[in-house]
């Protein structure tokens, strides 16, 4: 049996076409939404978040014979704890990694500003404007609020619209008119007409591709003249990665022949 980790919607994909050619595929992912998209696909979903040892385990109670990590860009410890526990059981390791969003540089030019992390984002983000519209999700969502160069800056923050998310961002002192609760990813105009709605004067992303948007996110930016400040994609060696689905198929194939054209 196959694990896919999932996260994305390239995951639910990947799913897909290896339920095409008839392989059984188990899925772990990390929230109720995600295993409520996968559940009437997979052969078995695993809904926990699951540290080295635990997604070792995990391995062995289902007899996994191969490991597709389809996290998002971002999840670098869970890209982190499934090669270590892929190592230690001997299996093989699949990344695949989603592709950048091509850039319009010319569009960008005097805009795009590149960081290392959420912290040097806000610093920078701070220099740039006001009013502040972050699209880099929950998790990152505490270092902004709390991060001393935003105090006293308006942060606007798109979020995904469950529960725990909009609970989160209560707690962190954000207010209702601040929080922009929708699924994305959106076009190029609605992300122009959200920001000019709120008001923003700088825009915060992750490089997330343009399955995730990044490419509608950037060229709205750039058609009202607002900086953008990108975190910058973990750099991990990952040994064999592709974003390219066919070739993610052809090497599973090698390895099993379980699946079949």
């Amino acid at each position: 049996m196959i694990l896919l980790l999932a996260g994305t919607s390239d995951a639910r994909l990947i799913l897909q076409r290896l339920k095409e050619k008839r392989a059984e595929v188990a899925v772990s992912v990390t929230t109720e939404y995600g295993a409520d998209l996968l559940r009437a696909s997979a052969d078995r979903v695993s809904q926990a978040r699951l540290d080295a040892p635990g997604l070792q385990q995990l391995l062995e109670a289902w007899r996994i014979s191969l490991v597709v990590d389809a996290t998002h860009p971002y999840a670098s410890e869970a890209s982190k704890n499934a090669m270590a526990a892929t190592r230690k059981a001997g299996l093989p390791y699949f990344r695949y990694e989603r592709a950048a969003a091509p850039l319009d540089q010319a569009a960008l030019s005097g805009l795009l500003h590149k960081v290392a992390s959420a912290q040097a984002a806000a610093e920078l983000a701070a220099q740039l404007g006001n009013t502040v519209f972050l699209t880099t999700g929950s998790k990152t969502l505490p270092v902004f609020v709390r991060h001393p160069a935003l105090q006293g800056k308006r942060l606007v923050a798109r979020v995904l619209p469950e529960t725990a998310v909009l609970a989160q961002c209560r707690a962190l002192g954000l207010e209702p008119r601040d929080i922009v609760a929708l699924q994305g990813p959106f076009s190029e105009g609605l992300n122009r007409e959200l920001f000019l709605a709120y008001g923003a004067q700088v825009v915060v992303t992750k490089e997330s591709g343009t399955a995730g948007g990044c490419d509608t996110k950037l060229a709205a930016a750039a058609s009202l003249r607002l900086p953008v400040v990108m975190i910058e994609r973990p750099a991990l060696a990952y040994g064999r990665a592709t974003g390219d689905i066919d070739e993610l198929l052809n090497w599973i194939g090698r390895e099993q022949n379980g699946i079949h054209d």
